[in-house]
């Protein structure tokens, strides 16, 4: 029922969006489901035409190796901080040889 709603308003949601600069709480309470995860899934989908975990996680799978390296690039500078973050990508690394 709510989907069938939300599609039935989205080019009303689209020209609120462009046309006015409502503040996200007001946004929000006028249109309260697209805050629920299952719409905001439905809406990038209705946006993109792409399914947003499956694009999430496939670009995070992408970037995920130039991230490490920039952790570890990032932990191996001194302070707290870095040695926090070392400390969680020894674990890590642990963790994944031993998949």
């Amino acid at each position: 029922m709510i989907n069938h709603h939300m599609q039935r308003t989205f080019a009303l949601r689209r020209q609120e969006i462009v046309q006015s600069s409502l503040p996200i709480e007001d946004f929000k309470s006028r249109w309260p489901a697209l805050f629920l995860e299952a719409q905001v899934y439905a809406e990038f989908h209705r946006i993109t035409n792409q399914n947003l975990p499956q694009t999430f996680f496939s670009s995070l799978n992408k970037y995920t190796p130039q991230l490490l390296s920039l952790y570890k690039t990032k932990a191996g500078k001194s302070g707290a901080t870095a040695d926090k973050m070392a400390a969680i990508l020894n674990d890590y690394e642990e963790k994944v040889s031993n998949v």
